[in-house]
């Protein structure tokens, strides 16, 4: 059986939130399109290194907390 992992990505999608309000606004603040980005938050789709760090720029998150806002797993 083929363990998947799977990200909790409620910490960013706060974090969009509390600086962008919404989703799409934050979207289009980043190279990435809507479709492209829903995929990755809703772990159909992985997020490369340098779109985490665009992300990390555009949000105010520290290089340090980035394990907190990417790569925390969902616990089933």
């Amino acid at each position: 059986m083929k363990n998947i992992i799977t990200f909790d990505y409620r910490k960013l999608k706060g974090r969009i939130k509390e600086k962008f309000e919404t989703q799409q606004n934050f979207v289009n603040n980043i190279d990435m399109c809507d479709a492209s980005f829903r995929k990755k938050i809703q772990n159909n789709s992985s997020f490369s290194q340098t779109e985490i760090i665009n992300i990390c720029k555009i949000l105010d998150i520290k290089i340090e907390d980035i394990p907190l806002f990417f790569y925390t797993t969902q616990v089933r």
